[in-house]
């Protein structure tokens, strides 16, 4: 959404991520850019659409677990694995580039560090698996 309307502040905010001597991360670079970032807007879409307030919470606080009021656990899964999603993208285990995983959200969560490489390995097997069916092979 950011990149369809705001394209040229959403290319600086990537150049920001990409270039900048603190490589910050794109929600950093999105407030300080454009003045509010993308799970701030993912959580308006959710409420606009009249999505359940569980959803909207883990949208709008993905970034940052501790915010959310009421649905804190789920919020932190999907603060997991939004981290989890960049390394499967990057194809790595390394967590240094991905985005930090907040010690609340393992709190939250009970889990630990030792789930991201056997849910990385799962995850690229079903892609592998989803893609040998659309292609055929």
């Amino acid at each position: 959404m950011l990149y369809r309307t705001l394209p040229d502040l959403s290319r600086q905010t990537l150049e920001a991520c990409l270039d900048g001597p603190d490589e910050l991360e794109s929600q950093e670079a999105e407030r300080e850019i454009i003045g509010f970032d993308h799970a701030e807007v993912g959580g308006e879409l959710a409420r606009s659409w009249s999505l359940p307030v569980s959803l909207q919470e883990c949208i709008a606080c993905h970034h940052d677990p501790a915010q959310a009021k009421q649905n804190r656990v789920e919020t932190a899964i999907v603060h997991i694995a939004n981290s989890i999603a960049a390394l499967v993208e990057l194809n790595t285990h390394e967590l240094d580039n991905a985005p930090r995983i907040h010690d609340i959200a393992w709190e939250l969560t009970g889990l630990d560090q030792d789930v991201i490489a056997p849910t990385i390995a799962d995850v690229q097997t079903q892609i592998s698996g989803a893609r040998a069916l659309l292609m055929g092979s």
